[in-house]
């Protein structure tokens, strides 16, 4: 894989790999040989002091060191909707993309150790070990002139341009926790406007909906943690499609015969788009062609594996529904690593 795909997003790489399956990735287990979901036994949160409008206390800085993609022995995952059970659409991303050779976990380790992805978060609270008023701040910062060393040492900028996300939680023995997407009402949905660099100048959003935090609070701050939530299907069909479809036009514009760029054409570009627009045919014309969101949108693999699993809506409005059986969104998990930084 060339440098500038390691260095892409993850989901950038996700939705590349696609292509590498001649057939959809197996599932771990079919039917009745499936185990089921394990439970979620893990306590519910505490009630956030009424009075906690404002962050007080110790102000704390990290940043994210590491991003830990969901296995199986490290699910990364809560209980979304209610119904009792872990959810995290991720897992089988992750592993049908093991089964076709794409290790996600190293691309995400390389996109942290470029600095090309610099997460910040900010943890503020009067105790580190007991409080019913903690605020968690998560801020992108702007790329370092030379990798960072992720190691208590950096200094970082944050970057003004992106406006940062706020969680308010309890810290209950050193464990921070927010309220859980299922505990949330529309009128106390968490929304984090995140962003992933896609590479060429194109960020990627990450819409995340029902937002969830859980870490582990140290004398440092905050050390571990997961994020969860779920993406709307509409958002991620009009705002993330289409910024994908930006970053795989930009490789084949600037890389023509790179093999990434081949791979890219093989897999989405359609026969109808070329006889109707030869202009943005990246077969024969690569310096003015376009892979459209359309083409990255209908893509049967595309479609497979980003299947919803959780239904979180009724119509517009946020209403989870527990084991619904009409799912309009993806769960999401990631496991995360965070050590001391200034900005």
């Amino acid at each position: 894989m060339s440098p500038m795909m390691r260095a892409g997003t993850v989901l950038f790489v996700f939705f590349v790999a696609l292509g590498a399956c001649s057939s959809p990735p197996e599932p771990e287990c079919v039917g009745e040989a499936c185990d089921p979901a394990p439970a979620d036994m893990a306590r519910p949160p505490g009630g956030v002091d009424p009075s906690c409008t404002t962050p007080r206390g110790t102000l704390w800085k990290s940043v994210v060191s590491r991003l830990v993609m969901p296995t199986v022995d490290e699910p990364c995952a809560i209980d979304v909707d209610g119904d009792g059970l872990i959810d995290n659409a991720l897992r089988g991303v992750v592993a049908g993309l093991r089964a076709a050779a794409f290790d996600l976990q190293a691309n995400a380790d390389a996109v942290l150790r470029s600095g090309e992805l610099v997460q910040l978060v900010t943890l503020q609270s009067e105790d580190p070990t007991n409080s019913s008023c903690a605020h968690v701040t998560l801020r992108r910062g702007l790329r370092p002139d030379k990798p960072p060393a992720l190691d208590g040492s950096d200094t970082f900028a944050v970057d003004a341009a992106i406006a940062p996300a706020q969680l308010w939680g309890t810290i209950a023995g050193g464990q921070l926790e927010t309220p859980r997407p299922q505990a949330q009402t529309a009128a106390t949905l968490v929304r984090l406007q995140l962003s992933l660099p896609g590479g060429f100048g194109v960020e990627v959003p990450l819409p995340l909906l029902g937002a969830h935090l859980s870490g582990r609070v140290g004398v440092q701050g905050l050390v571990s943690g997961q994020l969860h939530g779920v993406v709307r299907m509409s958002d991620v069909e009009t705002r993330m499609i289409p910024a994908i479809a930006q970053v795989m036009t930009a490789l084949i514009r600037r890389q023509p015969d790179s093999p990434s760029a081949r791979h890219i054409i093989a897999t989405f570009e359609t026969r109808a788009k070329c006889e109707a627009k030869p202009a943005l045919c990246c077969r024969t014309s690569p310096q003015t062609c376009e892979i459209t969101a359309e083409e990255v949108r209908n893509n049967a693999q595309v479609k497979l594996i980003l299947k919803p699993d959780v239904q979180m809506f009724s119509g517009d409005v946020w209403s989870p529904t527990p084991g619904g059986d009409a799912p309009d969104s993806l769960s999401i998990g990631l496991c995360f690593t965070a050590v001391t930084a200034r900005f």
